[in-house]
């Protein structure tokens, strides 16, 4: 694979930017819509079976998506063979799915479950085709057809939600709003590639990545298994109402915050991938990497906690208002969520599988001891395990970036130059926040008055501090506005 440039870089960014703003926007218009016209206990249906649908994802998948981006080589036989044998796998799996379904449907209570399970499977067929697909662009940073599909998928999606929803469908309408979107956009991502894809399973291609595919793959499970085990204990212990609060809260501030963060994050891989054997420069890049996600993450994330309350009462109205506890809880998550995203991509890139795996073993003890813990003595209180849970996460992000000190020789000083300026002027912008929260109350007026002075304090901020983020921004700005002159 040749080194990403800064060019491919930044048109990388521009399609990942253009795909944020059109396609997740029309997702999250779309879902605001939904969350009006039906209820939180259907959220609750869909906190079970896309758990139940996430760990067989991950099996049909095999860490192939990781392999196909990753490895220096791949030959046209290679790619066949890894479409092919998912392909066969998402067959067998559906089938077993249809089958048990029943048997979850009634472990949960819940005699909706079975036809929702069974609906599911149509994402297990698309997956070998969208990971494919995408793993194809972005070994080119070709993201242009990505946000094409997505875009042309999301469409669709939104259109099935209001069908269904017209025709009073209520539990059908977050299943196929999915279902639809991953059919399109799998089949979409296969017809828009050049170069297709066959099928076929050849011995020596399958070895030659089912091996690194399957250690890839361990690391997804055990970061699915521990993500996912909370949601399945959840719908066990509470209401699926008390569920979809939860749930619909996490939905909010993952289109805010992942989607954004996943504008840079798609080309991580790929890029680090690259550099492997340029220690010096892979090095500088995760600065960067480590600088930008917590001077974009940290004020969104913490902000949005300010306004928890008036954003849910603006975009869901008074019946969601229980999921303001939640909606500030997952900010906390999703804030430093990333550095471990970043520095998990980064041992990829080494093939550091065994850093992941160990990292997320520590992860997954720490959560089934919180689950033991309230299991045994009983607590009831939902709000403490979701922040439980905000807080393995920050403490794995810590040890993550400890990880890859050696790899790179990141010492903890450049580590707590990079993240603390950040924190420090998020701390300083969200003070006004709190005191005009606290002196004039809620309201959507209110709302836009602290975000327009958290943007005009932040920016204030990283102009006096000569922040260097806000200083690469800046600079990479006019390089864009000149050029554009020049032509």
């Amino acid at each position: 694979m040749n080194s990403v440039s800064k060019k491919q870089f930044s048109n990388g960014v521009k399609w990942k930017t253009i795909n944020l703003v059109l396609s997740k926007g029309l997702s999250f218009i779309a879902s605001i819509i939904i969350a009006r016209l039906i209820e939180p206990e259907h959220y609750g249906y869909m906190a079970i079976w896309s758990v139940i649908l996430s760990f067989c994802d991950v099996i049909v998948i095999g860490g192939l998506d990781t392999v196909l981006v990753q490895k220096e080589k791949l030959q046209d036989e290679e790619w066949k063979t890894g479409f092919t044998f998912s392909l066969y796998k998402a067959i067998v799996i559906s089938l077993i799915i249809i089958g048990i379904a029943p048997y979850i449907a009634e472990f949960y209570n819940i005699p909706e479950l079975n036809l929702l399970i069974k609906i599911s499977c149509i994402d297990l067929i698309a997956q070998p085709f969208i990971f494919t697909g995408v793993a194809k662009c972005s070994r080119k940073l070709d993201f242009k057809k990505i946000f094409f599909s997505d875009f042309v998928a999301t469409c669709f999606g939104a259109i099935v939600s209001l069908i269904c929803i017209y025709g009073k469908k209520n539990v059908l309408v977050l299943i196929l709003n999915n279902m639809v979107h991953q059919a399109i956009y799998g089949l979409l991502l296969i017809i828009l590639q050049r170069d297709k894809i066959g099928i076929g399973i050849k011995k020596s291609s399958l070895k030659s990545i089912y091996f690194d595919g399957v250690k890839a793959m361990s690391n997804g499970v055990l970061d699915l298994f521990t993500s996912s085990i909370n949601n399945l204990y959840m719908g066990k212990k509470w209401t699926p109402i008390e569920v979809g609060y939860n749930n619909r809260a996490q939905s909010l501030v993952q289109i805010l915050g992942v989607e954004t963060y996943n504008v840079i994050s798609n080309i991580l891989l790929p890029t680090f991938s690259s550099y492997q054997s340029q220690k010096d420069k892979l090095k500088g890049i995760t600065r960067i990497m480590v600088s930008l996600s917590t001077y974009i993450m940290f004020p969104l994330m913490f902000g949005t906690a300010v306004c928890a309350k008036n954003i849910i009462l603006f975009l869901f109205t008074e019946k969601w208002i229980q999921a303001v506890p939640f909606l500030q809880i997952a900010c906390i998550y999703y804030a430093f969520n990333p550095l471990r995203q970043l520095c998990m991509n980064l041992n990829y890139s080494y093939g550091g599988y065994k850093n992941n795996n160990i990292i997320e073993i520590i992860r997954f003890i720490l959560t089934v001891t919180v689950i033991v813990v309230f299991q045994v003595f009983d607590f009831k209180s939902f709000n403490i395990l979701v922040l439980c849970g905000a807080i393995t996460t920050v403490i794995i992000a810590i040890i993550y970036i400890y990880s890859v000190v050696k790899i790179i020789n990141y010492s903890l000083l450049e580590i707590i130059e990079d993240i603390i300026p950040n924190l420090i002027m998020t701390v300083i912008t969200l003070l006004p926040l709190y005191y005009i929260s606290y002196r004039f109350g809620y309201g959507i007026v209110v709302t836009f008055a602290q975000v327009l002075l958290a943007v005009v304090i932040y920016i204030f901020l990283s102009f006096i501090s000569k922040n260097k983020i806000f200083v690469y921004l800046i600079i990479s700005f006019e390089e864009i506005i000149k050029k554009k002159w020049t032509k």
